[in-house]
């Protein structure tokens, strides 16, 4: 006999979001050109626990994601939750690879920028961290994107309260379009998957007391 309700995808989506919201409020700003940054990173006690956080926070929120979904299976919001579930994975997996690239490279070149190879630490990293910039950019966008898609599932589905679906279209606009508009040099695209994670995270408490599909 299953549970009267399942909690495993609202769980699963809430710490996924609580670990993306710690991560990110513990890493440290990346300011300056590329030597400054790498001696950020060198000097970081925490840099590897920070971003294993964010990689083991991925695959917990599209889990949890696949629960939004599943309260409007059979709704006029499924395809519009189904169409944002497939925009999140490509989201977080466009998310994953600058994530990991400043785990494992960013970490390596920091520490090797301390030695008598520093100058070609600092030419790597000044070489690659444009392109794992460009997947954060698109990452940010897509999962704005989803967020979206998933308001107007929620909305059109009427299981969740409206408030969520408000909460998701107004925010997943907001961060495709900081995603979208902000500049090159600016961190706004960072700040462009904060509104998705906040939505996540109510939602996941919205789960929590959702009516289940017999």
């Amino acid at each position: 006999m299953g549970l009267r309700r399942p909690v495993f995808y609202p769980l699963s989506l809430l710490v996924g979001a609580l670990l993306v919201t710690a991560a990110a409020l513990a890493h440290p700003a990346l300011v300056g050109d590329g030597a400054t940054q790498l001696a950020t990173i060198a000097a970081s006690g925490r840099w590897t626990t920070i971003h294993w956080a964010f990689l083991f926070a991925f695959p917990l929120s599209i889990t949890g994601l696949v629960g939004v979904v599943g309260v409007n299976v059979g709704t006029r919001g499924e395809s519009a939750a189904r169409a944002g579930l497939v925009v999140s994975v490509f989201a977080y997996a466009c998310w994953m690879i600058i994530v990991a690239f400043m785990l494992g490279a960013g970490g390596a070149l920091a520490g090797a920028s301390r030695g008598p190879l520093g100058a070609n630490a600092l030419f790597l990293y000044d070489v690659l961290r444009p392109f794992a910039l460009a997947t954060q950019r698109v990452g940010g966008f897509s999962l704005g994107l989803a967020t979206y898609l998933f308001g107007w599932g929620v909305w059109n589905g009427k299981v969740l309260p409206p408030w969520t679906a408000l909460l998701a279209i107004a925010g997943g606009a907001a961060g495709a379009a900081l995603a979208l508009a902000a500049p090159a040099s600016s961190p706004l695209d960072q700040v462009a998957y904060a509104p998705p994670i906040v939505w996540q995270l109510v939602t996941a408490l919205a789960l929590l007391r959702a009516p289940q599909p017999s």
